[in-house]
């Protein structure tokens, strides 16, 4: 997607099992948020990422979320989004993969 308040919204099942989402994306010229919560239970995710990036202004970042609800049927809500471009130049914001463990 390109272009100013464009953003990428899921939500994954939550229970009082620990849970690990990896979030695979990349960004040109832009500078993007990530956000992740659960929609009822007391847990608060935790957001580690890793980042890459090229000489052109393209960023590929891991984000691994772990996260648990203290309820047996919860969600967890993501939004990966573009907070402000960095500079004129045409930027985007895509999501590679998602996986959940």
């Amino acid at each position: 997607t390109t272009g100013a308040d464009n953003r990428f919204s899921f939500s994954v099942p939550a229970t009082r099992k620990e849970r690990i989402l990896r979030l695979y994306v990349q960004s040109k010229n832009a500078e993007t948020g990530l956000t992740a919560k659960l929609e009822q239970g007391a847990g608060r995710p935790i957001v580690t990422m890793k980042e890459d990036v090229a000489s052109d202004g393209t960023s590929s970042r891991i984000y691994t979320i772990s996260f648990q609800s203290d309820r047996d049927r919860d969600r967890m809500n993501v939004v990966w989004e573009l907070k402000k471009p960095t500079d004129d130049a045409e930027n985007h914001l895509g999501i590679q993969a998602v996986s959940l463990q």
